[in-house]
């Protein structure tokens, strides 16, 4: 019965270890300085969430005649960096969702027409023409 014990033990102490991949390290400033050096054009803008993003979190969600359309963020915890590379257009034209591993700064990124509804973002970065 010991042995038994010590291997449920032993494979549930393995399971855990798998699902953390190790300490948040991301800060919001590093997933924002990231993104900026990917896409920090004059042409942009960028909003980051304001806090961070849960493993399969549903950031927006419609129903639709033929069914409901979601966007759900990755199964890691994450930064979410709105990048809108088109500014002037304004929605419903493709823009960057960003997704930022908060523990290894690890990039995803996702195209969808509209902000997030159910996580609140910051507009970091504003459209500036150029000269």
């Amino acid at each position: 019965m010991k042995r038994v014990f010590l291997i449920i033990s032993f494979l549930a102490l393995i399971s855990c270890s798998e699902n953390d991949d190790g300490p948040i390290s991301v800060t919001r400033d590093d997933a924002l300085s990231l993104v900026e050096t990917l896409y920090g054009s004059y042409n942009t803008n960028i909003w980051i969430s304001d806090r961070l993003i849960y493993e399969s979190e549903i950031l927006w969600s419609h129903e639709w005649d033929d069914g409901t359309e979601e966007v759900i963020s990755p199964d890691y915890l994450s930064w979410l960096v709105v990048v809108d590379l088109v500014p002037l257009a304004n929605w419903a034209h493709d823009c960057k969702y960003v997704f930022i591993n908060a523990r290894t700064m690890e990039t995803e990124e996702l195209i969808f027409d509209m902000l997030p509804m159910y996580v609140n973002i910051t507009r970091i970065k504003t459209y500036m023409y150029e000269n």
